[in-house]
């Protein structure tokens, strides 16, 4: 407060030195002090939180379709209420604001109140300097930093310099690990939801050999660091520098195992992700998505990744990650018109089901896919998703 009451004031004061001819670039100078607040405030209308260094990182991360597919789910009425008033109060001040001037104070008196504040201002801004708009900003550098140093080192890394002891003793087969997105567990029939979301994993419960977690939680509600603690051997738990962490794909390939990456998220957007730059390893790559920076949007569903897998060339020691789209915003292109069968009065939650529902035919169909591939002992699948938002984070927060 005192850090924005210093940049405020000095705002103010900066007015009364413009006469009529630089009115343009007052209100120019007030709109660029007053917009962190404006965002702070509309962010916090939004999503009950403050701006973090999460936030800013999920900014660099996005693009125009997944930012309107975020507005289009989550802003409601009372935020534009809420933005409507800020914006009102904002001009009320500018307006106002540039009524003052310098040459219309003749008062000494005035003029040496007016050089205390301006020293007091400094001071407040000087003494508040490390308050968490500018520590967010500082964090942000360093980590957007840190993955691009991520992405040469993996550039210049040679997996010969990884070293996997008893590698002639790696059990051969072939091991799938399927990503979704944005699957709220609060969601699921499996566990425990009202509604008969997820059938097919329900009818697995009793299968040999199947386990279902039950206290899974996402270290993040952000893809970029959930997939790159997830994929890499940083988490949150040690001090591994994340560019020189050693991913999952270069393990197996320094244990002669053959990688495969599918995927229907889209290969590039506005920011080279440090996932993309994991997958960009695989020796065997699919992106279906052919929507460039259009995160939100698909050229096709799911399911089309079956077709995928079915083209890749086999080998008898393999590791298959195959990363859905999976229950992103806009909820309704998520899935065919078929599996919109739950309608409600919230249609927004309705549509959220039906992409649960879809999501659970698409990993069933890529568990029946693999058991056709090739009869290995050791085959095997894991499911995880990449974030799994909670309840407060908007009820169904799509995690942007």
């Amino acid at each position: 407060i005192a850090f924005y009451v210093g940049i405020s004031n000095l705002t103010l004061i900066s007015v009364c030195f413009f006469n009529k001819k630089f009115k343009l670039l007052s209100y120019i100078l007030q709109l660029v002090f007053l917009f962190p607040t404006l965002f702070i405030l509309q962010y916090f209308f939004i999503s009950g939180g403050l701006v973090n260094i999460d936030t800013i990182l999920a900014v660099f991360q996005t693009n125009f379709g997944e930012a309107k597919s975020y507005i289009y789910d989550f802003i409601g009425i009372k935020q534009i209420v809420g933005f409507i008033i800020i914006l009102i109060f904002s001009i009320f001040i500018l307006k106002n604001n540039n009524k003052l001037k310098l040459n219309n104070i003749n008062n000494t008196r005035i003029l040496v109140i007016l050089i205390l504040s301006i020293l007091l201002n400094l001071f407040l801004i000087y003494k508040y300097k490390n308050n968490f708009v500018v520590k967010t900003a500082f964090d942000t550098t360093k980590y957007l930093k840190v993955y691009r140093d991520f992405k040469k080192q993996v550039s210049e890394r040679n997996v010969n310099d990884i070293k996997i002891e008893e590698k002639e003793n790696i059990n051969k087969g072939i091991y799938v690990l399927v990503i979704g997105e944005s699957q709220n567990k609060e969601h699921m029939s499996a566990y425990g939801y009202n509604k008969k979301t997820t059938p097919w994993l329900e009818s697995m419960e009793n299968e040999e050999n199947f386990i279902k977690f039950e206290n899974i939680y996402a270290c993040n509600t952000h893809t970029v660091p959930v997939l790159s603690y997830a994929l890499t051997s940083k988490n949150q738990y040690n001090e591994i520098d994340i560019s020189e962490a050693v991913s999952i794909l270069d393990v197996a390939k320094a244990a002669d195992i053959q990688t495969v990456w599918l995927s229907n998220q889209i290969h590039y957007g506005g920011w080279d992700t440090p996932v993309s730059v994991i997958a960009d390893s695989a020796q065997q790559q699919k992106w279906i998505n052919k929507n460039f920076g259009e995160h939100s949007r698909t050229t096709f569903y799911d399911i089309e990744l079956i077709q995928a897998l079915k083209s890749i060339k086999l080998y008898d020691n393999m590791l298959i990650v195959i990363h859905l789209m999976g229950n992103h915003g806009y909820y309704e292109d998520r899935y065919p018109e078929e599996f919109n069968i739950f309608k409600n009065e919230n249609s927004r939650i309705a549509k959220y089901d039906n992409s649960i529902l879809y999501n659970d035919y698409v990993v069933k169909s890529i568990f029946e896919t693999v058991k056709e591939m090739q009869d290995y002992e050791h085959d095997m699948i894991i499911y995880y998703n990449s974030h799994i938002p909670d309840r407060k984070s908007t009820r169904l927060n799509s995690s942007h």
